[in-house]
């Protein structure tokens, strides 16, 4: 009883190991992606509110706001 009682934690413990590894870096268009910072915020926009913002070239989905102090 104690064997199968350590080999289930073990298991639980693998398993929460190998979710909480996140991917190093970025992929694809993420890398291209602004984040918000000290001087700037990044409104995400869901696709029923983008009408206005389109781009012929590459479609906008988010507006970079620039913070006053």
């Amino acid at each position: 009883m104690k064997t199968r009682v350590w080999v289930l934690v073990c298991g639980c413990c693998a398993a929460l190991a190998g979710c909480a590894t996140a991917p190093v870096g970025c992929a694809g268009q993420a890398c291209d992606r602004p984040d918000s910072n000290a001087r700037e915020l990044v409104v995400w926009w869901p696709e029923d509110m983008r009408s206005g913002l389109e781009n012929p070239q590459r479609p906008i989905d988010f507006t970079v706001v620039p913070l006053r102090d």
